[in-house]
């Protein structure tokens, strides 16, 4: 089987993870649905899973980051894919 929906709202996700995260989704074509709400990081790390996203936009059908890190980079480059 496959992962299709992935939550890890409210797990205080931090820099190594994020780092760690933008990694597996490198290389993961089934995750359709990824909610990062609530988490702890930011800067390069924000940036690094944006750039994965943007990447693979056409498995990533939705994407949640409420209260997260800033967001506004990661919200405004999945507004231009």
């Amino acid at each position: 089987s496959t992962l299709a929906k992935l939550d890890l709202s409210f797990n205080s996700i931090r820099d190594d993870g994020a780092n760690a995260l933008a990694t597996v989704l490198a290389s993961n074509c089934t995750l359709t649905s990824l909610d990062l709400s609530y988490n702890s990081f930011g800067g390069d790390r924000e940036r690094a899973i944006a750039s994965t996203l943007v990447s693979n936009s056409t498995w990533m059908s939705r994407v949640d980051f409420d209260r997260s890190f800033n967001g506004l980079l990661l919200r405004n480059l999945l507004n231009h894919r």
